[in-house]
């Protein structure tokens, strides 16, 4: 499992959420929040870019399961408020996207705890703003470990083009291509109908030369 802290603003925030998702078109992605208000906003920038989500604010909360399950859902949203309030799982996800620093160490603990994945995540993103630091700090000390640093590229910083989101989030659809076998070259065989006729001519021709073939003078 890899972690990575990225100190940033909280308005480059959306922009590396909405980036990271767009550049990885394979991958499922969990995004963690403490504020319920700031997953309802994300909601909208995924719907602006035809990013589907799952969420458990609704009634249909198995539609939601089954949705991510069955990877028609990209993102699934859950907000800190829901892991007191409800026992539940997600059993498999790419990578994981913690918007914002809880305010305890084992509240971090079970964010990712509930991923069930078979393998170990493949990427924890984190994204820190100044005044989460100690927050920060805070999980480095409890579990004895310092998060790597991420990068943070410029062009993460921007929204992207909604024609570029478009071609991101189309299905794509693996064509199985055979491997075409050499093809085999056999010499030319003759039909038997044409053996048949060939074999008719000669006849012919060698009646006809009996026929012709001049009479001997007695």
């Amino acid at each position: 499992m890899k972690e990575f802290v990225y100190h940033v603003s909280e308005e480059e925030k959306i922009p590396l959420v909405i980036n990271k998702i767009l550049s990885s078109p394979e991958d499922q992605f969990v995004i963690f929040s403490k504020d319920k208000k700031q997953i309802m906003n994300l909601f909208e920038y995924c719907k602006k870019y035809h990013i589907p989500y799952a969420h458990l604010y609704s009634e249909n909360a198995n539609l939601a399961f089954k949705n991510y399950n069955e990877k028609k859902s990209k993102v699934f949203f859950i907000s800190d408020d829901l892991l007191e309030k409800k026992t539940f799982f997600i059993p498999s996800t790419n990578q994981i996207i913690h918007f914002d620093i809880p305010s305890h160490p084992l509240i971090y603990q079970k964010r990712n705890q509930l991923i069930k994945n078979i393998h170990p995540i493949r990427l924890i993103h984190i994204y820190c703003i100044p005044n989460e630091i100690q927050d920060l700090k805070a999980i480095e000390v409890y579990f004895e470990k310092k998060i790597s640093l991420g990068k943070v590229l410029q062009k993460d910083l921007k929204l992207p083009p909604i024609e570029y989101a478009k071609k991101s989030t189309k299905k794509s659809i693996t064509k199985k291509v055979s491997k075409r076998q050499p093809q085999t070259i056999h010499p030319k065989e003759t039909p038997k109908q044409e053996v048949q006729e060939s074999l008719w001519s000669k006849i012919k021709s060698w009646f006809k030369k009996l026929w012709n073939k001049p009479k001997k003078d007695l």
